[in-house]
């Protein structure tokens, strides 16, 4: 029996899977996205033409979360995974060329989605289609439907979708106990651990250069405080 279209659904009631083609599910996909805000980024059709070309010369390896309940899917969360171990990150796919990322949802699984949840959310997402040391959730969009993006984890504003861009997801993909410790430390000194990929050329010879100046001035304040 379907469920009524009037009843919220919250995301820990449906039955989960992670798929890594479009194809395995596209059919319950289409229909989603018949009846759920106007999306387009979040289009099995777009995202699959995204995976022939972009996501096959990024080497993208799609981890597709898809919740389904009492048959029916509600959501589907398009991610994929980059790189390996402690440098592994799981973004949006299609992501590089959309400002517009987030989860494919009805209206009754948005209605259900209550405040606060999204951080609990993201964790599960990450542990479901991981495993990876960061999960990227840059250009969410501040509303979906009219209404504000349940899915922003720590919402500072309007510009939440890029303030929080990229969060720690997991700790345990790759990093030793050493590293995940100081990792810890540096969150609460500093905040939430952010990272970007920069290709080679001068934008990456420009950073790295920042860094190694950076780091050189801390050496020497430790070292003039060592003196005293």
């Amino acid at each position: 029996m379907m469920q009524s279209r009037t009843e919220e659904i919250g995301w820990q009631e449906l039955s989960w899977t992670v798929v890594d083609t479009v194809e395995e599910v596209t059919a319950s996909w289409r229909a989603l996205a018949a009846r759920a805000p106007d999306q387009p980024f979040q289009h099995p059709a777009w995202i699959a033409a995204w995976l022939q070309t972009r996501g096959r010369a990024l080497s993208v390896r799609p981890r597709i979360a898809v919740g389904s309940h009492r048959g029916q899917c509600e959501m589907v969360v398009p991610l994929g995974i980059t790189g390996r171990g402690p440098c592994s990150v799981l973004r949006w796919l299609g992501g590089d060329v959309s400002d517009y990322n987030a989860p494919l949802s009805s209206h009754e699984l948005r209605s259900g989605f209550r405040a606060g949840e999204a951080p609990a959310f993201w964790r599960f997402i990450t542990d479901l289609a991981g495993p990876s040391a960061v999960l990227d959730l840059a250009n969410q969009p501040e509303r979906i439907g009219g209404a504000a993006n349940p899915f922003i984890a720590d919402p500072v504003g309007e510009e939440a979708c890029r303030a929080h861009s990229l969060r720690l997801a997991t700790a345990d993909a790759g990093l030793s106990k050493r590293h995940r410790k100081r990792l810890r430390s540096f969150e609460r000194q500093h905040g939430a651990v952010a990272c970007i990929s920069v290709p080679a050329g001068p934008d990456c010879r420009a950073v790295v250069t920042q860094l190694i100046d950076w780091k050189t001035r801390q050496l020497d304040e430790a070292g003039r405080l060592q003196s005293l």
